[in-house]
C-alpha cells in the first residue's frame, strides 16, 4: 500500500468522518458536499473533475475534500481562487463561500489536524497508479 494512503487512512482514526454530495448545481466540475466530522458538519464546494466522488469511497471522498481546502489555502486571492475554481467573481455568493473558508479550515484541523491532502496534484491529474489504488481502498 502506498505510504500516502495510509497518512489519508489516519484521519479517519481522528473521528468518525462522513461525507453526502449535494443535489444542489454547481458550476463546471465542482460539486456541493457536505462533510461530518465527529459533531461538525460543513458544507462544501469539491472539484470532483474527473467524477471520483462517491460515498462508497470515503477515502477518495476525504482526499478531494482536502485537496480542494488545500487550494484555497494556497490561492492568494479571491480573485486568483476563482480562476482556478473556473467560478464568475462577480457572484457574491462565491465571495461569501470564500470568506467563510478559512474559519471552516480552522475548525476542520481543529478536528483532524492540520490540512493535508497526502497526494501530490500531479498525481491526481495524471490519474497515476496511487489514485486507482485509492478509488479502491476503505478507511477500515
Amino acid at each position: 500500500m502506498y505510504p500516502e494512503i495510509q497518512q489519508l487512512q489516519k484521519y479517519f482514526q481522528k473521528a468518525p468522518l462522513r461525507f453526502e454530495r449535494h443535489l444542489q448545481p454547481a458550476p463546471k466540475s465542482l460539486i456541493w458536499v457536505d462533510f461530518m466530522a465527529g459533531t461538525q458538519s460543513w458544507s462544501l464546494l469539491v472539484d470532483d473533475e474527473y467524477g471520483d466522488f462517491s460515498e462508497n469511497s470515503p477515502l477518495m471522498c476525504l482526499f478531494l475534500i482536502l485537496f480542494s481546502l488545500e487550494i484555497y489555502r494556497e490561492s492568494s486571492d479571491y480573485l486568483q481562487w476563482c480562476k482556478q475554481q473556473g467560478l464568475d467573481a462577480t457572484r457574491l455568493a462565491y465571495l461569501d463561500y470564500y470568506r467563510s473558508l478559512e474559519e471552516i479550515c480552522r475548525q476542520i484541523e481543529a478536528v483532524l489536524g492540520p490540512i493535508d491532502s497526502c497526494i501530490p496534484p500531479l498525481d491526481y491529474q495524471l490519474r497515476t497508479g496511487i489514485i486507482e489504488a485509492l478509488r479502491e481502498q476503505n478507511p477500515e
